[in-house]
């Protein structure tokens, strides 16, 4: 039984999993990996590198392009702590 079964919260745990995904390129189950580790993540440097990490693998493996651009928006968020003005808007 994988250690998230029993605590899908543990931090250890989860970066094992993150570097197992990332070695053996699964890039989908690292992708889920590191929503969760956001998620639990207090420190504002690590989360902007998850959340960094996790652009790069939206955009260049899961060829999500659209979810790479509102992870990425969401690290201006993250480091200003405001929100931001809708792409959709016009100035």
């Amino acid at each position: 039984m994988s250690g998230l079964a029993i605590d899908p919260n543990h931090g250890e745990a989860l970066e094992h999993l993150d570097q197992l995904y990332q070695t053996n390129e699964g890039w989908p189950e690292l992708s889920e990996i590191l929503f969760k580790r956001i998620e639990l993540a207090s420190d504002t440097a690590e989360i902007v590198e998850l959340k960094s990490r996790l652009a790069v693998i939206q955009e260049n493996r899961l060829e999500d392009v659209p979810g790479a651009i509102e992870t990425l928006a969401s690290i201006i968020e993250t480091v200003v702590d405001l929100p931001l003005v809708p792409v959709t808007a016009r100035v």
